[in-house]
């Protein structure tokens, strides 16, 4: 029995030993001072041993120079020969407007601090070796007109944020590696997709692309790795619905979706819902100059009836019916939908 106490008594200890805290970077019982670590921050301190990311700046080293954030609203280094990544510090430079770093060589993933650079209005990284994806903190540049990020080797989503840069009017995204869908929200952006202002070509994006493109081609892209419509990596099926009596018949598809809308079938569907008899007691009751009440869930179901009396509408499937009009379907909804509120 003794063999057994010192493994239950070892385990009684450790069981109510307690957790020692975190310190300030977040390690379980560090001694971490937390604070400025840059010597050329204006709140730098010389006792901390973990940057909690507070520093300031008057002044930013770039490359070799130095610029002085209250002056610096404007910067210029396009084929410049420089190497190296984008200092995260570039940040600082809050008053910047213009910043054109294009042509050089500078690698690495564009530093997430870019998002403190509120004014800019012209971002240019274009034709450099810049890795990583497009970070989404470009969303937070709303006053940006160009965007140029072609000619690097960026990878990853396009971030949906770029749908927040509502002010743009040049977007280059072309000759990367980005992958996966193109986000629905670049549609926020009023573009002549067809235009000299946008390039998206020479990446591995993958369709159905936005529905605002149109007739807009995407270039050449790399679809190797991408599963069309029908979840087949690699293949061009184009989904839609198949069934040749659907009133949405799409005779270009390869691939039914499951979206087929056939009106027969709809048509009786829509007889038996409940509210159609209870519109039915309603007008019989009109015409005979009598009161009729509706049931206590006429609100849920005049809704649902008339979301679904729309569907029919727009599937065509009333053009035996020409009276049926999109106005009479509002007036409907009006009277009926509305009753006792």
């Amino acid at each position: 029995m003794k063999k057994y106490l010192l493994p239950i008594m070892l385990f009684a200890f450790w069981s109510c030993e307690e957790t020692l805290p975190d310190d300030c970077a977040g390690i379980e019982g560090g001694d971490n001072i937390c604070g400025c670590t840059d010597s050329e921050a204006t709140n730098y301190d010389s006792t901390a041993t973990s940057d909690d990311g507070s520093c300031t700046f008057n002044q930013v080293t770039l490359w070799g120079n130095i610029y002085y954030v209250d002056d610096t609203d404007s910067l210029n280094l396009s084929n410049g020969e420089l190497f190296g990544e984008i200092p995260s510090k570039i940040g600082a430079l809050t008053n910047l407007t213009y910043l054109n770093l294009a042509g050089n060589e500078i690698s690495g993933e564009i530093p997430s601090e870019i998002e403190n650079l509120i004014n800019l209005t012209i971002l240019d990284l274009r034709a450099n070796a810049l890795t990583g994806g497009i970070p989404s903190e470009l969303g937070s540049l709303i006053n940006l007109e160009m965007l140029m990020l072609s000619s690097n080797q960026l990878t990853g989503l396009i971030p949906s944020e770029i749908g927040n840069l509502l002010n743009l009017e040049w977007l280059y995204l072309s000759d990367n590696q980005l992958q996966g869908q193109i986000p629905e929200t670049i549609c926020n952006l009023e573009f002549n997709w067809n235009s000299a202002y946008f390039g998206i070509s020479n990446n591995q994006l993958c369709p159905p692309y936005p529905s605002c493109f149109g007739n807009y081609t995407t270039g050449q892209q790399d679809t190797t790795n991408c599963e069309d419509c029908a979840g087949i990596q690699g293949g061009d099926n184009i989904c839609g619905c198949t069934d040749t009596s659907a009133s949405n018949f799409d005779s270009d598809a390869t691939f039914d979706d499951g979206t087929c809308f056939i009106c027969e079938v709809e048509m009786e569907v829509l007889i038996n819902l409940p509210f159609t008899s209870q519109l039915e007691d309603y007008s019989s009751a009109v015409q005979s100059g009598e009161a009729y009440e509706f049931s206590s869930d006429w609100k849920t179901n005049c809704e649902a009836y008339f979301i679904f009396y729309q569907e029919l509408f727009d599937n065509n499937c009333f053009q035996d019916y020409p009276s049926v009009t999109q106005e009479m379907i509002d007036d409907m909804v009006s009277a009926f939908c509305t009753l006792n509120d």
